[in-house]
């Protein structure tokens, strides 16, 4: 999502709090019409605008809903983690 890939994910399990609820209209689906009706949407836009299919507010809110999961985030952690593991023998 952070490079303007369109998630479209089940509204279930842990998806729709991983998402920005202003996304979920656009990204969750409900039954395998809906999917099919979404990914018909995801193409035909992307064939008319180019890849980047996430536009406007929907691609911020997109972007900072994984920024959270970057490795500049992420990766200082698991550093600090590691260490840790490591220190303790």
């Amino acid at each position: 999502m952070f490079c303007g890939c369109v998630p479209l994910v089940p509204n279930s399990f842990n998806y729709p709090d991983l998402l920005p609820e202003v996304l979920h209209k656009c990204f969750l689906y409900e039954t395998e019409e809906e999917l099919f009706e979404k990914v018909k949407a995801v193409s035909g836009h992307w064939a008319r605008a180019g890849h980047d299919v996430v536009l406007g507010e929907e691609r911020a809110a997109a972007r900072d809903a994984v920024r959270r999961f970057g490795w500049d985030v992420v990766g200082p952690k698991w550093e600090e983690s590691l260490d840790q593991l490591i220190a303790s023998g």
